[in-house]
């Protein structure tokens, strides 16, 4: 079997980590244990490091939102991996239940049998109390949006079937649940966005090339998993069934996709933003940067993604 090749991508930006980050971290394991042991399964998480995402990606937040972050997206990642083994139904209304808990503000003591509520009560009140209204809502609806296009994507996992490339693209990038991530941005730094901006069709271009630039170097980084685990919703192999390459000649092409998006990314940013925008954004333009190079570099601190 051919030997693959998983080149790195220069990024201008260097990984820079919160100060906080191993407190952040045993906070966190201590927290995902308590629910762990209450369900009964296993939580040996501590090789996914799943607060690095978290405390590289928000890593100019306070102690205390950022940890609030990395519980909302250490559950997350746990909800996302026991959504693998359940059925399309099952999945639909828990992730209903989820929206409800938010929307309503639900308090629910943790027991045994209602683990999985009690866990995103727990993890949504402690971002219920210091986020802002309208932008609870909107991280909300970002919920529901990822909840939505997830779905589509399962019906390429149910019936094996490597997407066409529109369909890819067009599911792909807000199924990685980048416009939560987004959202996360101004929460963590608390610094809030007017809806002036937030409809700025500049600003939904540099959102829309960040991320196609996040959801690539995700999969290009996570193929060798998911080829073992028999994934088909990679953008390796849909190359390789749209141009007929081989599975190394795929990777470089989707190495060219991210250099290629992230050179129009900063285009946006260097020649339209300031000009086309009217707030001051120099801090979300920034703090997606950041985010980029969080991603990136997670994908290699994180045993998520080993095999």
């Amino acid at each position: 079997m051919e030997k693959l090749i998983y080149p790195k991508i220069e990024l201008s930006d260097q990984p820079t980590n919160h100060k906080d980050f191993i407190l952040i971290e045993n906070e966190l394991n201590d927290w995902i244990n308590v629910y762990c042991n209450a369900a009964g399964i296993d939580g040996s998480l501590d090789g996914h490091k799943l607060s690095y995402f978290s405390s590289r990606v928000y890593n100019y937040g306070s102690h205390e939102r950022v940890l609030a972050v990395a519980k909302v997206i250490a559950f997350l990642f746990i909800a996302d991996d026991i959504w693998d083994f359940l059925d399309a139904k099952l999945i639909r209304i828990q992730q209903r239940r989820l929206v409800e808990i938010a929307a309503n503000d639900e308090i629910i003591p943790l027991s045994s049998d209602n683990w999985f509520e009690a866990c995103f009560s727990d993890v949504w009140r402690n971002i219920s109390i210091i986020g802002k209204d309208e932008w609870k809502l909107r991280f909300i609806e970002s919920l529901e949006n990822w909840f939505k296009t997830a779905e589509m994507e399962q019906q390429f996992r149910k019936f094996k079937k490597v997407p066409p490339l529109p369909d890819y693209l067009t599911i792909r990038p807000y199924s990685q649940g980048a416009q939560f991530n987004f959202a996360f941005m101004e929460f963590a730094s608390n610094n809030y966005l007017s809806p002036k901006t937030l409809s700025n069709t500049v600003f939904h271009s540099l959102q829309h090339y960040a991320r196609l630039v996040l959801f690539a170097t995700n999969d290009l980084y996570s193929h060798r998993k998911e080829v073992k685990k028999g994934d088909v919703m990679n953008i390796i192999m849909v190359f390789e069934k749209e141009y007929g390459l081989t599975a190394q000649q795929a990777i470089n092409k989707t190495v060219d996709f991210i250099n290629e998006n992230l050179k129009i990314f900063e285009s946006v940013k260097k020649q339209l933003t300031s000009s086309l925008i009217e707030e001051n954004i120099e801090f979300y333009v920034s703090y997606l940067e950041t985010m980029i190079r969080g991603n990136y570099d997670f994908h290699f601190e994180s045993k998520r993604y080993y095999i």
